[in-house]
């Protein structure tokens, strides 16, 4: 019951009602016109037959067309040709048939009638005529044995009937097939989603490779799979890194809470103990401010207005909040934009200043005392290039890829401040407005290129 009540089998017979009239109006107009040529035909020829006989009769009289109508009864078998010639009581003066056809019904001027053949165990031939009058109160009859004529009308009859019955029959089995083998598509498919659903989630969808509309849902499931799997992972792997890195600094909290309890301290040292608290509150709300500005920004269910702005002028407004603290560090801090170019471009402005502070505030961390910190902003082939290059501890090549994996640190990065989330935040930034975003190790230091669109309109993602 579910087979027929499948939508599959449902449009298999609406195709197959569809099919089935075309070939039902297509036989049917070739049956009509197929008879209604051969019907023309007949009547054609009787109709030039009596016009010849007739014009024999006036030009030659009567007895030459008698001996016209008894020649062409020789000529052909009774049953093809029927001729009767009668006089004004319709008395028989020459032809094939015996008498008057008193049961001869006529329409538009023809006769239709039955004629006996000479085997009274066989039917009845239909025999279709037409009367004519003649001068001298002469009764001439012409017409044709159609009984073959009735035969291919019953044999084309017939064949409509069966080639129809075929082609439901054959219809109603490729639809039987066709369902059952979309059913079972859907069934396997159905399965491995069920299963998927009860937990296992390492399931996937089987293939057969035969790359037709199953095949291809099935990957596109199975890639969807993979990437939910992913983000799963992802979660998880935050969240133990959440929990790492939280443990630590709630540890030092409460520790440093519990000392200052101690009735023992004096007022100094107790104010030391809350100051300390205050720095590791403070980088506790900066760490999940991080977290919430990322989600933010991948969240892309909100829309973010995009405006023109300056990217050179967003530059410079970050290299001289920057310029005092590598100044302290006594680093050579470079900023070099190519002159007469306008570096307009459409993003949005607080996202793009986030994503260059972090950058140049990692540089600037990462970067030993006295080293070099150079920034470029140039136009090449239509594109802002941005490269922000330096000479410090860089990132090793096996760790270039998980950088902003967040909450990951390298090995020579865990000994400085940080949260490890800020290029998390940049990464996120930079795919959310369209930017390309390139790490390249250059031992020592590292290079940071971003590749800007010029200012032209593009749709992008909510």
């Amino acid at each position: 019951m579910k087979l027929f009540s499948s939508n599959s089998f449902k449009l298999a017979l609406l195709y197959l009602l569809i099919f089935s009239s075309s070939v039902f109006l297509l036989i049917s107009y070739f049956y009509q016109s197929t008879l209604g040529f051969l019907e023309a035909e007949t009547d054609t020829t009787i109709e030039i037959e009596i016009q010849g006989l007739a014009e024999q009769y006036q030009k030659r009289g009567l007895n030459e067309l008698i001996d016209i109508i008894q020649q062409r009864l020789k000529r052909g078998p009774v049953t093809q040709s029927i001729y009767l010639l009668t006089d004004s009581e319709k008395k028989i003066i020459v032809g094939n048939l015996s008498a008057w056809p008193e049961n001869a019904t006529l329409k538009n001027g023809w006769l239709n009638f039955s004629l006996q053949t000479q085997n009274p165990n066989l039917e009845q031939h239909q025999v279709r005529a037409k009367q004519f009058r003649l001068l001298g109160n002469y009764y001439l009859i012409v017409g044709r044995d159609i009984h073959e004529l009735a035969e291919t009308k019953q044999l084309m009859f017939d064949a409509l009937l069966w080639g129809l019955s075929l082609t439901l029959i054959l219809g109603l089995l490729g639809g039987y097939i066709l369902t059952r083998k979309i059913l079972g598509k859907v069934a396997r498919l159905d399965d491995s989603c069920r299963t998927i659903i009860e937990g296992q989630l390492t399931k996937r969808v089987p293939r057969d490779f035969s790359n037709d509309e199953f095949d291809s849902l099935a990957e596109t499931i199975n890639l969807m799979l993979d990437k939910i799997n992913q983000l799963m992972i992802g979660i998880t792997q935050v969240t133990d890194n959440i929990a790492h890195d939280l443990r630590t600094p709630l540890s030092r909290l409460k520790q440093s809470l519990d000392s200052a309890l101690n009735d023992q301290l004096d007022k100094d040292a107790r104010q030391q103990l809350i100051a300390t608290s205050m720095d590791e509150a403070d980088n506790l709300i900066t760490t999940f401010n991080a977290l919430l500005n990322i989600a933010y920004v991948e969240n892309t269910d909100k829309q973010i207005e995009l405006t023109e702005v300056d990217l050179a002028l967003i530059l410079g407004d970050v290299y001289e909040l920057y310029y005092p603290l590598a100044e302290n560090k006594n680093q050579q801090f470079i900023l070099h934009i190519q002159e007469n170019i306008s570096f307009l471009i459409l993003s949005e402005h607080n996202l793009l200043f986030q994503a260059l502070t972090n950058l140049i505030d990692n540089a600037i961390k990462f970067t030993p005392d006295n080293g070099i910190i150079t920034i470029k902003l140039s136009q090449q082939n239509n594109q802002f290039i941005l490269i922000l290059s330096d000479n410090g501890c860089g990132i090793p090549e096996e760790d270039i890829d998980r950088v902003f994996n967040r909450f990951f640190r390298s090995d020579n990065s865990r000994t400085l401040p940080g949260t490890g989330l800020g290029l998390s935040l940049v990464a996120a930034v930079c795919k959310r407005l369209h930017i390309q975003l390139s790490l390249e190790n250059l031992n020592p230091g590292l290079k940071v290129k971003l590749v800007f669109s010029e200012l032209k309109p593009f749709n992008l993602e909510k």
